[in-house]
């Protein structure tokens, strides 16, 4: 899935991993049944094992309503009190949910991504030097701040930095 539409007419956007506006929801019904299943399975069976247990919700950052995807169809559920439901999808650790950057130069242009739960960008037409020394400040400040789990530097297809957690 790459948008859904709100009830309010705002677009939700799906393109990436790591969005602080969706989450997973599986039945409790279904709970020890998915973990009964994965127990000793590796990483790559547990992931497609566990399509078939969850499913998709949002919560629509212009009015806070949430949105489940299940089989296919859309429920949507209006918030009471928008204030206080704000960002119910985001991480358990809050601020210091570690997030990623990716920088990529290619064809003389540079795009540059970044998404933590304190900000989040998106930069393009970047000259090479204008996307090196962005990225780099980005890098060390969310390295400062212990909040980056990933981060890559893509130059004309080689990878020219990059962090792990």
């Amino acid at each position: 899935m790459s948008k859904i539409k709100c009830k309010c007419g705002y677009v939700i956007s799906d393109s990436t991993d790591f969005i602080a506006y969706k989450g997973h929801l599986i039945a409790d019904q279904d709970y020890y049944d998915f973990y009964t299943e994965i127990e000793n399975k590796d990483w790559h069976d547990a992931t497609s094992i566990g399509s078939k247990y969850f499913n998709e919700i949002f919560q629509c950052t212009n009015c806070q309503n949430i949105i489940i995807i299940r089989n296919n169809k859309q429920f949507n559920f209006k918030s009471i009190d928008s204030e206080s439901n704000s960002k119910v999808l985001n991480s358990h650790q809050n601020e210091k949910w570690t997030g990623i950057i990716s920088a990529n130069f290619y064809n003389g242009q540079g795009e540059l991504y970044w998404y933590t739960n304190l900000e989040s960008g998106f930069l393009q037409e970047l000259s090479l030097t204008e996307l090196k020394e962005t990225y780099f400040r980005k890098y060390n400040e969310f390295q400062d701040l212990k909040i980056l789990r990933h981060s890559f530097l893509r130059i004309n297809g080689e990878i020219k930095h990059n962090f792990e957690l």
